[in-house]
């Protein structure tokens, strides 16, 4: 077996976890879990509705259905500095243009706001919308940021945070580009502004890598290959880790996708 996603001089992998993110799920009378960025395969979870996102161990095994998950990987160990040069020159300008349009970075905001802007983002995109009691299930492992442009939230993303591996991963992310009131390319910046402060900030709390959240690998997709190309622009270090599927979680998911037709 090998541990995956390793970037040059983090020594963050080494960490022996205590404790995985597991968080429980009701659905349809059906209890399931989702485990976060773990560094080891339990087998006698294969008869739960069990999945492992974003396991950072390759492990053959006929108990789980496993796939590759791509992401990337940006060294929060960077100086400021260093994370800003690691941008594309297009990126840099923009942040800095954000920065002089007076936008404001807010930290740990709430599930309340955040819920019904996502929401609307996400109907017109043809993503799942989310309820109140799906993101507090996370509980102290969700963080949600904003940008905010002349009072008006324009961007706004979550994370899954691992504290032990000092590791914030991408979880959701929304702007309000859909709208037909207000500039898209001042909300391209403040998307751009905002991953940037999000960066900043985790490193100032002494976080180690920020996570991507995955990019569509060998994709053909027009809109997943910009969505590649505008993270790829910050720099990041492209990683391969793997989810892992029980058995009962695929039948799980298969009811849940005809209880949707």
């Amino acid at each position: 077996m090998h541990l995956t996603g390793i970037l040059p001089n983090i020594d963050y992998f080494c960490i022996k976890k205590q404790k995985m993110i597991n968080i429980i799920k009701q659905k349809y009378r059906f209890t399931n879990t989702e485990s976060w960025f773990a560094d080891k395969i339990d087998k006698k979870n294969k008869y739960k509705f069990y999945y492992y996102r974003q396991a950072l161990i390759n492990v053959p095994t006929q108990s789980f259905y496993k796939e590759e998950f791509h992401t990337l990987l940006t060294n929060l160990r960077l100086s400021e500095e260093e994370l800003f040069r690691k941008c594309s020159a297009t990126v840099r300008n923009e942040i800095k243009r954000a920065e002089r349009e007076g936008g404001t970075f807010s930290y740990n905001t709430s599930i309340e706001n955040f819920i019904p802007f996502y929401n609307n983002f996400a109907r017109i995109k043809g993503l799942e919308v989310i309820k109140e009691s799906q993101m507090k299930a996370y509980g102290k492992h969700l963080i949600i940021t904003e940008a905010t442009f002349n009072n008006k939230v324009l961007a706004s993303h979550s994370y899954i945070i691992d504290e032990e591996l000092r590791r914030p991963g991408l979880y959701q992310s929304a702007t309000q580009r859909f709208s037909k009131e207000l500039d898209h390319n001042l909300i391209g910046r403040a998307n751009k502004f905002l991953h940037y402060k999000d960066m900043l900030k985790f490193k100032e709390l002494n976080y180690s890598v920020y996570d991507w959240g995955g990019i569509a690998h060998d994709t053909m997709d027009s809109n997943l290959i910009g969505i590649n190309k505008f993270k790829k622009s910050f720099g990041g270090i492209e990683s391969v880790e793997y989810n892992y599927a029980s058995l009962p979680y695929i039948w799980f998911m298969q009811i849940k996708k005809i209880f949707k037709r």
